[in-house]
């Protein structure tokens, strides 16, 4: 009796700290995130602007066909977006990347201004059990930061960093189509013909530079994206390999045609290994 009774002391015990913990987490990962929304939110202008004619008209071909297709006749310009996407991605970027992949389930919320490349993102990541890995992807002009901690409490990475900021700047471009107002020519976008299923994109932003192809299927529409810009973040740097994203399954959400669905792979020296695969689950437009 005495033994059982002290097992359901401890097994208490824990189930009680790890509720103090979650609820702790939360509340320092919602301050978080208040405090990077609002920088992020800082002089925005919510203002909506039709898409003219004019607006498309310098773009190569295949985007201009895929503009037309996915943004139809009355669309608008909008200034930010608000959007939430799960999926499974690969945890760890070490030598286990190619040899154990330990594929995990996520849930994500990302708010992105498009009037600029600037977003926060945060996410977690379930390890098992009711264990979960918090973190979050901040871009602002020159900052950009990356942020993984466990339960919320325990930090596991924190940088801020040239990496960091370029595969902020690429996963901005990388999740365009789901904002695709944003693919528009601008001052920190622009394009190149290469033929008439692809075009050369270039995205600049303070200083740094993602570049990379857009290709288009039969149907006009933007089926991937390749670019050895993007890199798979560890603690000691990066690690530059191509990458490709792939895009698919379109459904029109808030009147625009976007692919519900996006993965990511990277050409490793064992050949194509994927890392992600996203689920556009809900977007609203402001």
């Amino acid at each position: 009796m005495h033994m059982k009774k002290t097992v359901f002391l401890i097994i208490f015990f824990i189930i009680t700290m790890m509720a103090l913990w979650t609820v702790r987490g939360n509340r320092i990962m919602k301050n978080r995130s208040e405090t990077d929304c609002q920088q992020i939110l800082a002089g925005i202008d919510t203002a909506r602007i039709a898409v003219s004619p004019e607006a498309l008209k310098p773009l190569p071909a295949p985007v201009r066909r895929y503009l037309q297709q996915v943004l139809g006749n009355n669309a608008s310009r909008y200034s930010l977006v608000r959007l939430r996407h799960g999926g499974y991605m690969h945890v760890g970027m070490d030598s286990n990347f190619y040899d154990h992949p330990k594929w995990k389930f996520f849930v994500a919320e990302d708010l992105v201004r498009l009037d600029r490349p600037a977003f926060f993102w945060k996410a977690m990541i379930h390890l098992g059990w009711e264990f979960w890995r918090k973190g979050s992807l901040l871009l602002d002009a020159d900052r950009a930061e990356l942020v993984w901690t466990w339960m919320g409490v325990v930090p596991l990475l924190k940088l801020s960093n040239p990496h960091v900021r370029k595969h902020a700047l690429a996963q901005y471009l990388v999740f365009s189509p789901w904002y695709p107002t944003a693919l528009l020519q601008s001052d920190y976008l622009s394009w190149t013909a290469v033929n008439d299923t692809s075009a050369h994109v270039t995205i600049q932003s303070n200083g740094l530079t993602i570049q990379g192809e857009f290709h288009f299927n039969g149907d006009g529409m933007l089926c991937r994206f390749v670019t050895n810009d993007i890199g798979r973040i560890t603690e000691g740097g990066a690690v530059y390999e191509a990458c490709r994203v792939n895009y698919r399954y379109y459904e029109k959400l808030e009147g625009i045609l976007m692919p519900v669905r996006l993965s990511y792979s990277w050409k490793t020296p064992r050949g194509w290994i994927s890392n992600a695969d996203f689920r556009l689950d809900e977007i609203v437009f402001e």
